[in-house]
């Protein structure tokens, strides 16, 4: 450190006796420099005074070894410290570069950082000249991340090295991998209540942990446009859950069109899917009809019950699904369709498949994504919101004031009669 740091400044004035030069090193200087000043030590440039110090400030510090001291203090640093001058070759690493590269500092010292690491950051800034950092690196062979600050060393404006200040941050690393996984559980806890907020719209019955974890799942697949199976037992929801998805999708302003495979002859499931052309055959309508394909473009499919489906019907819903088309009974024109399809089954897919009662490359085409409806017995927290739901909606239809018990489940003994 130069004492022009340090002095007090003041105006220039012609040196009437010795002083010291604004460009001493102060940590090179030693009690006998001083001897012959009093009390205020002038600090000079050229010819002229500019300054001055006290002289038993100076002498506090350089009564101490001016360089053993600050390699003291370095080695208690916090941050690992290394230089190396500008032939590459490292004079200076404190003892904390030692453990945070665990290494001993004496195998650092006197290497050539062009030799032994031609790559490394420090050598850029050798032959830069130019300051760098870098943070959160992550280091192989110590498996640990870093940040490190490297900086070109500059002395009565040459260049003579370079120094680079390390810290562990690895700990920093763990926080933010932390600070994700908390985001990531707010998003999902926003999630879940937004897809509780939308099933209430819709009606939907159920705050059991099995049923919002389906709530959470859908919630996630709306918001793509892969297909979606949906499995479970007559009467757990099915339909529902698909309005759920298409609401909650990109395709919401667009229709839902709902086809139940099982309720449709097998004569007709095709004009029903793809629609068909005036006179295309007896009893069609004038003018012909378009499909639910059609009906759906845009928006969302809903084939209800397709394990119901004929195979020769199935063929031609994969065609569809696949090629993005579909052409109408009679016509001689292929019609381009935009449907997401959202599918579901009480059946056993996999038993029909391996019965051929069903084709694989159709299961695959709806299967992207399986949501499967618990039934009510496993989620026996819900049954008293249906009960209740039941006896609200019965209370409206016939004008009656039946209520259930608080704070218990909804049974027959609980209700009073007003």
């Amino acid at each position: 450190m130069k004492l022009d740091k340090i002095m007090k400044g003041r105006s220039p004035s012609p040196a009437t006796s010795s002083g010291l030069s604004v460009d001493q090193e102060l940590y090179e200087l030693s009690p006998g420099d001083l001897e012959s000043f009093g009390p205020v030590v002038p600090i000079l440039r050229g010819r002229h005074i500019v300054g001055d110090l006290k002289k038993d400030r100076i002498l506090n510090v350089v009564r101490l070894n001016g360089q053993e001291l600050i390699s003291e203090i370095m080695d208690h640093s916090s941050e690992g410290i290394i230089a190396a001058g500008r032939n590459g070759i490292i004079f200076y690493a404190n003892e904390m570069y030692a453990q945070i590269f665990e290494l001993p500092v004496g195998k650092v010292l006197g290497r050539n950082v062009f030799e032994t690491e031609p790559n490394s950051a420090l050598v850029r800034v050798l032959k830069q000249k130019k300051p760098l950092t870098l943070k959160k690196q992550y280091v192989e062979t110590i498996k640990k991340y870093v940040s490190c600050r490297i900086n070109p060393i500059i002395i009565n404006g040459r260049f003579q090295g370079a120094v680079s200040v390390f810290s562990d941050a690895s700990e920093l690393v763990a926080l933010d991998h932390k600070i994700r996984q908390a985001e990531q559980v707010a998003n999902d806890l926003r999630e879940k209540m937004d897809s509780i907020t939308e099933a209430e719209k819709l009606k939907i019955i159920g705050q059991s942990p099995a049923f919002t974890k389906v709530l959470s799942q859908v919630a996630i697949v709306a918001r793509t446009s892969v297909p979606a199976l949906i499995l479970g037992e007559n009467g757990v929801g099915k339909e529902v859950i698909a309005n759920f998805i298409h609401r909650n999708s990109d395709r919401a302003d667009k229709p839902l069109i709902a086809v139940n495979c099982a309720s449709i002859p097998e004569n007709l499931i095709e004009s029903e899917l793809f629609g068909y052309e005036s006179g295309s055959f007896t009893g069609a309508r004038k003018g012909g009809k378009i499909g639910k394909f059609e009906m759906a473009d845009k928006g969302t499919l809903f084939l209800d019950e397709i394990g119901d489906m004929s195979l020769a019907a199935q063929t031609k819903v994969l065609r569809a699904i696949q090629e993005k088309e579909i052409s109408r009974i009679g016509g001689e024109r292929s019609i381009k369709v935009d449907v997401r399809i959202i599918a579901a089954t009480n059946h056993n897919l996999d038993e029909q498949i391996a019965s051929r009662q069903f084709r694989r490359d159709l299961f695959y085409r709806i299967n992207t994504v399986t949501v499967t409806i618990p039934a009510l017995r496993d989620r026996k927290e819900d049954l008293p919101l249906f009960a209740n739901e039941f006896l609200r909606q019965f209370n409206a239809k016939y004008d009656k004031w039946i209520f259930s018990c608080d704070r218990r489940p909804f049974w027959p003994t609980c209700l009073s009669l007003i």
